[in-house]
């Protein structure tokens, strides 16, 4: 061996020396690229287990996802824990994730489960990412709310239909905050134009007979039915109403039935179901197929799947801004997140922590929701302040605002 080829064999030892230094380094590097735990507070069994569960799909393909992107340099880990429907056990699965150290909770779908969580949210200096429709009247520093408020879907479905079907309405809803707010809403909504409304009532969770409201409805005959039951009470609600019913098919809506809760709902020839929502699965087939390909599961890609979904990626997005998951931090940069959609638009956080969302009304069409009409991204508005209702709607008054309560 001459010195010439001593020099480059030398040369070449010397640099693959460094070459594998270097991959050693970019492994250790990759070993150890920061993880997030992420709580995820969803009640997969109970009486809107349904919901939850899809909420959780949700989620957890958005982990997935953000773990398989380069453009994210951190890993994200679900830790799920199932209150089963109860109210103590989300407070207690809530102390659980958060004395773990986790300062992320996406999840609950009820109302009544947010509020009970939120004092621990505070105490711990957490986030709170929730992805479900609400009754509005709330705007928590420690609340990122990724599901409509009422100008968001409930006054839009308002909107849609009383120039269609008329202002003679009827009121169901569950016996908490979801239920009472969302009826006062639409109550002072229809009062403000000269409305009626036959029925207002309330129900627990577990109610599953519904003969006297059915008796009213029957008789008194309104133009349409807002039902805000909230799962297996919603679901017999339905079928009891349409066995009762032999009038011309009447319209029931909604602003939080969903598409995974429509195979648990036979068919109903005597009703016409509408709701407002974020999302449908025929507002974006490709991303349904994707997804549905992807879970390896036949379940829906609801609008509940999809609020869960949407706040993780907007987590992740602002803990990439951010440069860490610090709560601080995360919430100084939540107006400077922007994430897209299967929608079809950014979605970007108002100063009130509220995403700023479309509302799509659909039909049901077996099980799926047929759209009949959509609204671009709508400012949240969850106060109502100032807010008018059916402004273009040019038969009616829509000079008249609905009445503030503070």
């Amino acid at each position: 061996m001459n010195s010439l080829t001593r020099i480059h064999l030398g040369f070449f030892i010397y640099g693959l020396f460094y070459y594998e230094l270097f991959i050693y380094e970019i492994v250790e590097l990759g070993l150890r690229m920061e993880t997030y735990r992420v709580g995820l507070l969803y009640s997969t069994d109970g009486t809107y287990r349904r919901i939850a569960s899809n909420a959780l799909l949700g989620a957890s393909y958005a982990i997935e996802q953000v773990n398989a992107d380069d453009r994210y340099p951190f890993q994200l880990e679900g830790v799920h824990v199932n209150p089963k429907g109860n109210l103590d056990e989300y407070i207690n699965g809530a102390q659980s994730l958060l004395k773990s150290g986790i300062r992320h909770i996406a999840g609950t779908i009820t109302s009544s489960a947010r509020k009970e969580v939120i004092p621990d949210v505070h105490e711990h200096q957490a986030l709170l990412w929730y992805g479900s429709p609400y009754e509005g009247y709330e705007c928590d520093e420690h609340v990122v709310y990724h599901g409509a408020c009422p100008n968001q879907n409930l006054l839009q479905i308002l909107r849609y239909a009383v120039p269609r079907f008329g202002k003679r309405v009827a009121l169901l809803g569950s016996n908490y905050i979801w239920g009472w707010e969302s009826n006062r809403i639409a109550r002072d909504a229809i009062d403000s134009i000269g409305g009626e409304i036959i029925e207002d009532t309330y129900y627990r969770f577990d109610t599953t007979d519904f003969r006297l409201s059915i008796e009213n409805i029957k008789s008194q005959k309104p133009d349409f039915v807002i039902n805000n039951l909230v799962g297996e009470s919603s679901y017999a609600f339905l079928h009891q109403l349409n066995d009762a019913w032999s009038a011309e098919s009447l319209p029931v809506l909604s602003s939080n039935l969903s598409e995974c809760e429509l195979a648990s709902i036979r068919a109903l020839p005597n009703l016409r179901l509408f709701t407002a929502l974020t999302f449908f699965q025929s507002v974006n087939p490709q991303f349904t197929e994707k997804v549905k390909m992807a879970m390896s599961c036949g379940e829906p890609v609801s609008s509940n799947f999809v609020g869960a979904y949407l706040s993780i990626l907007s987590l992740a997005n602002a803990i990439a801004i951010a440069g860490s998951d610090d709560v601080t931090s995360v919430r100084a940069v939540l107006g400077k997140v922007c994430t897209n959609t299967p929608m079809g638009h950014t979605l970007m956080i108002a100063k009130n922590q509220h995403a700023i969302l479309p509302c799509f009304i659909g039909e049901r069409d077996g099980d799926d929701f047929k759209t009949v009409k959509c609204y671009p991204p709508i400012e949240p508005n969850p106060y109502l302040i100032a807010q008018q209702f059916l402004t273009d709607m040019e038969p009616l008054n829509s000079s008249v605002k609905l009445r503030v309560v503070k």
